[in-house]
């Protein structure tokens, strides 16, 4: 049972709309129900450590947090557009252990479940900074178990197409995934984070983060391809910035721009300086 002074006490305003509106208390014959004047999100409220979310709001923030059940203070502090990679649950060391990580890739969380696929095991979901990983989980022996880890497949991030979750009936701590790339369907029961409840927002703030990095990358491959120091000049006078010099990354003597080509020479170190790499500095003067 919750009362206005409670309520207001540990939620100035709606979790998921952000709302200040206020909720009204419901339910008979105890008042349980919360429910978020300007969204129409509703909770369960038990007590302080047990408040559920019932219905998402009206405009679907917050359906993967359906059923969900945590203390008021996951609720009141609750951001949908952060995440903070720092609390996401990490995989196991023997699971880290099965893996080897591209150039640069980085994991980022990791979630204990069972692959829905006919014959499909009990195994980890992986999430890095490029891929999706399912890993088999193996036990050999009787008395003295042997536990090891097989990948099983890889998704890339950029080839993912949907991410759809749902409450477990029953298994409040669990939700039922299904991921699809542009080849097949994927479906887990995961065990839910005390932080990040649901794993979809994980992956899809994952996906946003790996496609920027690929057109940076992008971006990057155009102007090593076609710049050279006469498009860099044009560049420059575009931006109203004439230069005659510049400093030498290596030494910092003065080399003269040259008119053209992609490369020129310091007559005092006799380093090779190439005009993309004087580009990115010149991108900070001129924006």
């Amino acid at each position: 049972m919750v009362n206005e002074e409670e309520l207001a006490e540990y939620l100035a305003e709606c979790p998921l709309c952000k709302s200040n509106a206020g909720f009204k208390i419901s339910g008979f014959p105890f008042k349980k129900d919360v429910e978020c004047k300007s969204c129409g999100a509703k909770w369960r409220w038990e007590n302080t450590d047990k408040v559920q979310l019932k219905k998402y709001s009206k405009d679907g923030t917050g359906d993967f947090l359906l059923e969900v059940e945590r203390p008021v203070s996951f609720w009141s502090n609750l951001n949908l557009e952060h995440i903070d990679w720092g609390k996401a649950q990490k995989p196991r060391t023997p699971i880290l252990q099965s893996l080897i990580l591209e150039r640069g890739e980085e994991i980022l969380a990791g979630w204990n479940g069972v692959s829905l696929a006919v014959g499909g095991w009990t195994g980890s979901l992986v999430l890095t900074t490029q891929r999706l990983m399912w890993l088999d989980k193996k036990e050999e022996g009787i008395l003295n178990k042997k536990i090891s880890y097989d990948l099983s497949y890889i998704l890339r991030l950029e080839n993912l197409l949907q991410i759809v979750s749902s409450s477990e009936p029953y298994w409040y701590d669990r939700e039922k995934v299904e991921i699809k790339d542009s080849e097949n369907r994927y479906s887990y029961k995961l065990e839910r984070m005390q932080e990040y409840p649901s794993c979809r927002p994980l992956i899809m703030k994952a996906i946003e983060e790996r496609k920027k990095e690929i057109e940076s990358e992008k971006r990057k491959e155009r102007v090593q391809l076609v710049l050279d120091f006469s498009s860099l000049k044009d560049y420059m006078e575009k931006g109203g910035l004439v230069m005659q010099t510049f400093r030498c990354p290596n030494c910092s003597a003065p080399v003269e721009f040259p008119e053209k080509g992609k490369t020129a020479k310091c007559d005092h170190c006799g380093s090779k300086i190439y005009a993309r790499d004087i580009f990115e500095k010149i991108k900070e003067l001129i924006g």
